[in-house]
């Protein structure tokens, strides 16, 4: 299956809670190895400009 990821949910994933406020469902599609994580480049920049306002914490960084 492919999955196409938007900036919140990418947000979610590598910011201060590490995904744990996302649901059990859209956890389970992002975890399972047969599904192929899709996002745009517009969504990467999106969430780079997030962390360096710092809306977004990304720990360890």
């Amino acid at each position: 299956m492919r999955v196409y990821l938007d900036t919140n949910i990418l947000a979610f994933l590598v910011g201060q809670d590490r995904g744990n406020s996302i649901s059990e469902d859209v956890r389970g599609i992002v975890e399972d190895y047969e599904t192929l994580l899709l996002t745009s480049s517009i969504c990467i920049m999106e969430l780079i400009h997030l962390i360096q306002i710092g809306k977004v914490h990304i720990p360890g960084v």
